[in-house]
C-alpha cells in the first residue's frame, strides 16, 4: 500500500509539473507574440502615422512587361542599339529596382561602312541605389567576317536609364573590325505593354504581417 501511495504521490507530482511547464510555455508565447506585435506597431507606427500620407501610400509595387531597348554608345566610333525587351520593375519604398532581358543589335558606323552586332543582353538598375550592372554576348559582323564578344558593364543607373562602362571581351577573332574593349553607352528602357501588376499600401503590408503573426501563433 505504501508502494501504491507513494507512486500516486509521485505521479501527481510530475503531474504538477508538467501542468506548470506547457503553462509557463503558454504565458511565454503569449507574451513573445505580444512582444512581436509591439515590436511590429514601433516600427510601422513610429515612422509612418506621424504623417499620415504614407500609410496609404505605395510601399511595394511590382510589374513586368514587354518594351523597347532604346541606346546610343560609342566604340571607336558611334553606334546606336536597338532591341525588343522584358522588363521587371520592383518597388521597395523609396528604393526601385529595375531589370531588364533583351535581344537585338548594335550598329557600328565606322570608316564608311557598316558593323552589325546582334546580342542579347540583360543589365539592372538600382543595385546598392544607384548602380547599374548588364552583360552582352555580342556577333558583330560586316557580313564577311565576324567575332563572338562578351562584355560586362558597370555604371549609374536611375529608373529605366542607364549610363555604362563596358570591356569588351573577344571570344574569337581578336582583331576583327579594330574594335576598341572599351564601350560608352546610354540606354533607356521604354517599357510598351504591361502584362502584370500589383501593389501594396504600407497599411496593407502592416495588417498583412500583423495577421500572419497571430496565424503562427495559433497554431
Amino acid at each position: 500500500m505504501k508502494f501504491f501511495k507513494s507512486r500516486r504521490l509521485i505521479n501527481s507530482y510530475f503531474s504538477t509539473v508538467i501542468l506548470g511547464l506547457v503553462v509557463c510555455t503558454s504565458l511565454a508565447s503569449q507574451e513573445s507574440v505580444q512582444q512581436q506585435i509591439k515590436d511590429l506597431e514601433h516600427d510601422y507606427l513610429s515612422y509612418i502615422l506621424p504623417d499620415q500620407s504614407y500609410w496609404d501610400s505605395t510601399y511595394i509595387s511590382k510589374s513586368k512587361g514587354f518594351g523597347l531597348n532604346l541606346g546610343v554608345g560609342y566604340n571607336t566610333a558611334t553606334y546606336l542599339d536597338f532591341g525588343f525587351a522584358y522588363g521587371a520593375k520592383d518597388k521597395f519604398g523609396i528604393g526601385t529596382l529595375q531589370s531588364t532581358l533583351y535581344a537585338g543589335s548594335e550598329f557600328i558606323f565606322k570608316d564608311d561602312k557598316l558593323i552589325y552586332g546582334p546580342k542579347i543582353a540583360s543589365w539592372t538598375i538600382g543595385v546598392l541605389g544607384v548602380l547599374s550592372t548588364g552583360y552582352n554576348l555580342i556577333y558583330y559582323t560586316d557580313f564577311q567576317d565576324g567575332s563572338w564578344q562578351f562584355r560586362p558593364e558597370l555604371g549609374l543607373g536611375y529608373k529605366t536609364v542607364k549610363l555604362n562602362y563596358g570591356y569588351n571581351i573577344p571570344i574569337n577573332n581578336r582583331t576583327f573590325g579594330n574594335l576598341s574593349r572599351h564601350t560608352f553607352s546610354l540606354v533607356w528602357y521604354l517599357n510598351l505593354k504591361t502584362v502584370k501588376s500589383e501593389s501594396y499600401t504600407y497599411r496593407e503590408i502592416y495588417e498583412g504581417e500583423l495577421e500572419l503573426i497571430r496565424e503562427n501563433s495559433a497554431q
